[in-house]
Parts: C-alpha cells; sequence; structure tokens
C-alpha cells in the first residue's frame, strides 16, 4: 500500500509499465473535469473509475482486494477514510468473482490501518492489500474520487 500526496506520483513510476502508463494519465490529464462513469485509457490494462458519492459508516463496507488490479484511488474533492491490510489476515467472505475481479472479506478484529484521505491526496492498494474505501473522515460528505484501475504486469 501507498499513501501520499498526488504532487509525489511520478516517483512510483518504476512499479511497472502499467503504473508508469497510469502515473502519465494523471499528470496529462484534468481529473476534477471527468465525469462519473468508466473511462477506458488503455484498454483492459488501464481503466478510471470515477464517482461522486458520500462517505458512509465504516460498518456499512466491506474488505476488498483484487487479484489483476492495482487500485490507485485519488481524491479530487472532499475527505475520506480507508481501510487497509494484509490480505493475509482477512477471512473471505464469498469465493473470488473472477468478472468483476474482487473478493469481499469479513470484518478484520485487528492487523489494520484506517487512513485518512483529503483532495490531492493518493493511495494505491496492491493484491496483498485488502481494502475498505469510502468512509467517513470527520463527517459523511460528497467525495469525488478516481479509481485508476492498473494491470498488474
Amino acid at each position: 500500500m501507498i499513501l501520499d500526496s498526488l504532487t509525489n506520483i511520478s516517483r512510483y513510476k518504476f512499479i511497472s509499465a502499467n503504473f508508469a502508463n497510469a502515473v502519465d494519465y494523471i499528470q496529462t490529464h484534468d481529473l476534477s473535469k471527468l465525469d462519473d462513469g468508466r473511462i477506458v485509457v488503455d484498454g483492459e490494462k488501464l481503466f478510471c473509475n470515477v464517482s461522486s458519492d458520500k462517505t458512509v459508516p465504516v460498518t456499512e463496507k466491506q474488505w476488498e482486494a483484487h487479484h489483476k488490479y492495482i487500485d490507485i484511488q485519488c481524491i479530487l474533492v472532499g475527505k475520506e477514510t480507508l481501510g487497509c491490510a494484509p490480505l493475509q489476515l482477512m477471512t473471505p467472505l464469498d469465493d473470488y468473482d473472477a468478472e468483476k475481479d474482487v473478493t469481499f472479506y469479513k470484518d478484520s478484529e485487528s492487523g489494520y490501518t484506517m487512513l485518512p484521505l483529503a483532495s490531492g491526496m493518493f493511495a494505491a492498494f496492491f493484491p496483498w492489500d485488502a481494502h475498505k474505501p469510502q468512509c467517513i473522515n470527520e463527517s459523511s460528505m460528497r467525495v469525488k474520487k478516481v479509481v485508476l484501475k492498473v494491470l498488474t504486469d
């Protein structure tokens, strides 16, 4: 997991070619002008999900992890809290859904961290990271975010 300012994202281009492509996209596009929905950047190697949703209590969200994709979650407007936990500490709720590239997990009693994210920040979650997005930070608020889905390579 990586937590950092978007101003530092170019430091992570070394991770992979697809991650570098995602960084280039972030640096050459005004993400705040993107409409909600899915944007295909480079076929299945890189696409974005743009959303404007209200944060909810942590108890209303589920832990999730992806096998094929890295999530780069960029907060554009507002603040939210995201949970992060090592995948090996989690217990699956159901089988892996290959079509949606997601497994959901039971709430963990320990071994997780809650991370506050504000506008201008990003968090990157890898296949070995469980995460719980869109949780209330201080109070429920509308958050606009872009989640770049980066195929692991």
